[in-house]
């Protein structure tokens, strides 16, 4: 009969492991935000998609209520970890990505915070 040994010792190798390095202590009521490097893990308050004028004067009537910080994220390109603060709501602007309003004659394109240089050059193409 064969046994699974090896299969025992790895998993509970894990799950000790885990407990002793603080893997199961995280804040459950927290969201975890990163920058694209994957490097700045950083627990937030939450995280609010703004999606119109409402939904960002949520952001900050809620901050505001509960005493919280706030930032402002979209396609989170950082150089050090500078998308989100400790325990603050994010405002993640990336469903903020409308164009608004193209005038050719004065060559101005009008663009919600969250576009992307790539949707502004397919729309120009």
């Amino acid at each position: 009969m064969k046994t699974f040994k090896p299969f025992a010792f790895t998993f509970l190798f894990f799950f000790f492991t885990s407990s002793l390095f603080g893997q199961n202590d995280k804040p459950t009521d927290k969201a975890l935000i990163n920058d694209v490097s994957r490097l700045n893990p950083t627990y937030v308050s939450g995280i609010i998609q703004a999606k119109d004028n409402e939904s960002i004067k949520k952001v900050f009537s809620e901050a505001k209520e509960r005493g919280l910080k706030f930032s402002i994220a979209a396609k989170r390109h950082s150089q050090g970890g500078h998308i989100a603060h400790e325990n603050a709501i994010v405002l993640d602007m990336s469903t903020y990505n409308q164009i608004l309003n193209l005038d050719e004659k004065d060559k101005v394109l009008t663009v919600q915070s969250g576009t992307t240089w790539a949707q502004i050059q397919e729309f120009i193409n």
